[in-house]
């Protein structure tokens, strides 16, 4: 009996299933495949776009509220031979250093200084010093009889300047403790500090430091976000911008501050190297790593500023950096390149107008996509599909894994490409010639990461502020050891090498006006003494 229900039931289910449309028996593998792609699409087999949990619900959400600027069935499938592209002319012609010839500096000193001006440092020491004045006055009656902060004297622009070195000299040199760099014992004695500062006075000037005044004279509310390091981070957009133009080909992407402190737009992102901090939106030129244009994140203040209402804030991102850039609606012919997370047809459109071209990946859900790319593919290894709409193109490539790609510079041309694997051996394959430019181009944020976190000050502290002035100093190292590469080629000068050089310039005027205190009663026989020992040979 229980049998003969069960092949009933069975039999219900197939008629069912015969019964069915075949387009939604199509409708629910794409579904599936939406879902399985999304988890595991990829961006290239050298470089992955890694987005965190919150950054793809942003994305969905955000897409849902796109602007409607085409249709996806206006898309046509092609091949490498009938898709031909106007690109746009590059017609920046002063690209590169923007210093006059004969105010190029021929120092490193000099050349950090075009970023971190004496005025800035100045307004640094003078800003610690109201600070400090204020605090020990609000606690002078707490003040102990041998307090440290009674031998507090107001910082001088040598010796703020001197404070900048020894900080850098920190980040090249590893201790467990600010305070083990000013040890006396022979294990770990370090004269280079001890020599510069005493540790009780650096200690005082590293707590009381402070960038900017409050700029709300009402002390019962409150400061608004970045308030802290607003004039900071607006003097370095400006020195970044004008000293150097970019080349052609830039690359947009969000560079993390290290932080763990509490603060409302701290970010979270599993997927990358540094999980916890502060984003910063970044725009460098892929030539040389020079960081030109970039914007910090915080919070939907931020969002606020942006252009653009009615697109989604990556693709409003890119189009704020690339903007600050080209400073008008002109034609540029600057090509831009960008991840999954800010790639999409509705940026690609909104580019355009302003001359500016764009190659990245981007997730095959993203509207106005041709309706094609997001049902299930089968493609056999280096096999690419393509589709195009006017200047874009669409553009599938299978290698390990599905590779989705969207440009209005590029065509489907593919190339023949070597590829080492492990044990050595070169294979070649067929790749498009998108994915090749993409993966040459893209990294040029992550160049600048490198070098900033090399030799980084990394010091904890719960205030994000003092975070985000060591990365505008980095800022300033690293685009003025770009810029001296840039004027000297011939020099051939290593980054810590670079470094080692300004922290000698930085700390030797404070350096030559501090007397150093010498241990023990001097000999009252010195010269009798010197004039024996040359008798006997011991002084050449």
């Amino acid at each position: 009996m229980a049998t003969s229900r069960r092949l009933q039931n069975a039999a219900q289910v197939l008629d069912e299933i015969m019964a069915m449309d075949v387009d939604e028996i199509d409708d629910e593998d794409d579904d599936n495949d939406d879902d399985y792609n999304d988890n595991g699409n990829s961006t290239d087999d050298t470089e992955l776009d890694d987005m965190s949990a919150d950054e793809s619900e942003a994305v969905s959400s955000e897409n849902e509220t796109e602007t409607n600027n085409g249709n996806e069935n206006s898309w046509c499938k092609v091949c490498d031979v009938d898709f031909v592209v106007d690109r746009y002319d590059f017609s920046i012609a002063n690209t590169g250093v923007q210093i006059p010839a004969g105010s190029i500096p021929k120092t490193v000193g000099g050349m950090f200084q075009l970023f971190f001006t004496d005025d800035v440092m100045q307004n640094v020491a003078d800003e610690t010093n109201r600070y400090a004045r204020a605090e020990i006055h609000a606690m002078r009656d707490q003040l102990k009889l041998r307090s440290i902060w009674k031998k507090w004297r107001d910082v001088s622009l040598t010796e703020m300047k001197c404070y900048i070195g020894v900080i850098l000299k920190m980040a090249i040199t590893n201790a467990a403790d600010v305070k083990d760099y000013f040890s006396t014992t022979w294990d770990n004695y370090m004269p280079f500090f001890t020599d510069l500062f005493t540790r009780d006075r650096f200690c005082m000037i590293h707590w009381m430091l402070h960038v900017q005044p409050p700029s709300n004279p009402d002390p019962g509310q409150r400061q608004t976000r970045g308030e802290k390091v607003k004039n900071m981070v607006a003097h370095m957009k400006s020195k970044c911008a004008e000293l150097y133009i970019p080349e052609q080909n830039i690359a947009v992407d969000e560079t993390t501050i290290s932080f763990k402190g509490r603060t409302s737009f701290l970010m979270y992102n599993p997927q990358k190297p540094t999980k916890w901090g502060l984003r910063v939106y970044s725009l460098a030129d892929s030539k040389t790593g020079y960081f030109s244009q970039f914007e910090p994140y915080y919070g939907s203040c931020t969002k606020d500023i942006l252009p653009y209402p009615d697109l989604s804030v990556p693709a409003r991102v890119v189009l704020q950096l690339v903007k600050g850039l080209i400073q008008d609606d002109r034609s540029s012919g600057y090509h831009v390149y960008t991840d999954r997370y800010y790639t999409s047809p509705a940026l690609g459109v909104e580019l355009t107008k302003l001359g500016v071209s764009i190659t990245g990946t981007v997730q095959k859900n993203r509207k106005l996509l041709p309706s094609d790319i997001k049902k299930k593919l089968k493609l056999k290894k280096n096999e690419s599909v393509a589709w195009k709409n006017n200047k874009q193109l669409a553009l599938v490539w299978q290698d390990k894994r599905l590779i989705f790609m969207y440009s209005t510079f590029h065509n489907a041309v593919s190339e023949e490409k070597e590829r080492r694997k492990r044990g050595g051996e070169v294979e070649k394959i067929i790749k498009p010639c998108v994915i090749s430019d993409y993966t040459e181009h893209m990294g040029a944020v992550d160049r600048f990461d490198h070098y900033a976190v090399s030799y980084n000050f990394s010091r904890k502290t719960v205030k994000w502020w003092r975070k985000t002035f060591y990365w505008l100093l980095e800022v300033a190292i690293v685009n003025s050891y770009i810029l001296w590469c840039q004027c000297y080629p011939q020099d051939k000068l290593r980054h810590l090498a670079y470094r080692r050089k300004l922290i000698n310039e930085l700390v030797k005027d404070h350096r030559a006006t501090k007397e150093v205190v010498r241990r023990g009663r001097p000999s009252e026989d010195f010269n009798l003494h010197k004039t024996h020992c040359i008798y006997l040979g011991l002084f050449i």
